[in-house]
């Protein structure tokens, strides 16, 4: 049919691997932006301290790939809750401080802050899986 077929297939998985790579684009810049705000180090030289490690890790995760994720993927789910829960945790100082403050950013922001909370304990206390 019209909507099947290996064309689709291709179709999904270049657009899949299109936006993964934007996306790592975008963190990998936000990243070095955030660390020259905060160190004041020039933004050349944070890319190449980003970069590097990035790619070495990335290289030598192809030697055995599942070891690779199983390793990375406890550590890597504790750190994005825990970024998550700094967001969500400044989010209502940031809106007070521009005296737009209102009842439902606090509601909404402790409720991303709960969930965000429990994704934490899981990933500390419960086994993680792909």
């Amino acid at each position: 049919g019209a909507y099947s077929g290996r064309t689709l297939a291709i179709a999904i998985g270049v657009g899949g691997a299109v936006s993964v790579t934007g996306l790592i684009v975008a963190e990998y810049l936000a990243l070095s932006r955030l660390l020259h705000a905060v160190t004041r180090i020039p933004i050349r030289k944070l890319l190449l301290w980003i970069g590097v490690p990035f790619v070495a890790f990335d290289a030598l995760s192809l030697i055995d790939p599942e070891s690779f994720d199983k390793n990375v993927l406890r550590p890597s789910l504790i750190a994005l809750f825990l970024s998550q829960l700094i967001v969500f945790g400044v989010f209502p100082v940031y809106r007070a401080r521009r005296g737009k403050l209102t009842a439902v950013d606090v509601v909404i922001a402790a409720g991303a802050f709960a969930l965000m909370a429990w994704g934490l304990y899981r990933a500390f206390f419960h086994p993680v899986s792909t």
